[in-house]
């Protein structure tokens, strides 16, 4: 019989659940400083890590592995937010399995696909990492990451990209890489989402545009917020606090303690059975 690969996650807290997906080539450890200020603002929070998941090929891969996570941990409704390819899990999430979903955060994301040029950079590191060894492939990733940044940024954040992307996986980056290549456009699933969003971005994101943030917040029905914030694309180590209170305010919003006033409507109420 065939035995589906366990997807590791680490699990804080009581509360309404907030899944946290992370960007391709780092790992669960960019939400580090999300944890606290969520676990204190009364949410459960999941982090699932696919730095090490070879198994997955497809963009529907990684959605199906977090659904069949939350399913194994007794959870139904449950809100999310999404980072880089992060935010492209959480689109086909949206698309395949809407109610299960309360609320849905995008950072440094787009809907769109790969143009041309994109297509061919991951091609080529594609190549890199399985004909000529991945040193120079990996290093080609963290430079597009902190997109001549470097010196405006703390050493102790260049030391944590600099690890995260050492120990990614190859097979599981290479698979990464052709999962972003070939994922859908989600441009036209962006109205008809019904769910309350929020659009994140970096105003010196070379990865993802900024603009793509006003694009996005004009496309969703009901999106709560926008803001495109003094960072670049590692918004979540670059400015943690700051984003930290975006996603505790938007989250509240959805998900009201017993005395808050400030929910949207009251199917939003109930994130998770936990």
């Amino acid at each position: 019989m065939h035995k589906e690969p366990t997807l590791p996650f680490k699990d804080f807290g009581q509360g309404p659940a907030v899944v946290l997906i992370h960007d391709l080539p780092l790992t669960a450890e960019i939400w580090n400083e999300q944890i606290d200020p969520l676990q204190n603002a009364g949410f459960r929070v999941i982090l699932p890590d696919f730095s090490q998941c070879r198994e997955h090929n497809t963009i529907s891969d990684y959605s199906l592995s977090i659904v069949r996570l939350l399913n194994r941990l007794g959870l139904r409704r449950f809100a999310a937010c999404g980072m880089g390819m992060g935010g492209a899990i959480l689109f086909d999430l949206l698309e395949r399995y809407p109610e299960r979903i309360a609320g849905a955060c995008f950072i440094s994301t787009r809907p769109v696909q790969d143009d041309v040029q994109e297509h061919a950079r991951r091609a080529e590191l594609i190549n890199d990492l399985t004909q000529n060894g991945d040193w120079d492939a990996r290093n080609q990733l963290i430079n597009m990451l902190f997109a001549g940044r470097e010196q405006q940024l703390p050493a102790h954040l260049l030391t944590s990209v600099r690890r995260m992307v050492d120990n990614y996986d190859r097979d599981a980056l290479i698979n990464g890489l052709k999962a972003m290549i070939n994922r859908r456009d989600y441009t036209q699933l962006l109205a008809t989402l019904q769910l309350p969003t929020m659009v994140v971005g970096g105003e010196h994101d070379n990865i993802c545009h900024p603009h793509h943030v006003a694009i996005m917040a004009g496309k969703l029905p009901r999106c709560l917020g926008s803001d495109k914030l003094d960072g670049g694309h590692l918004l979540s180590l670059e400015l943690p606090q700051e984003l930290s209170r975006k996603l505790v305010g938007f989250f509240r919003r959805i998900a009201p303690r017993r005395n808050d006033t400030q929910a949207e409507k009251p199917e939003d109420l109930a994130l998770a059975g936990c």
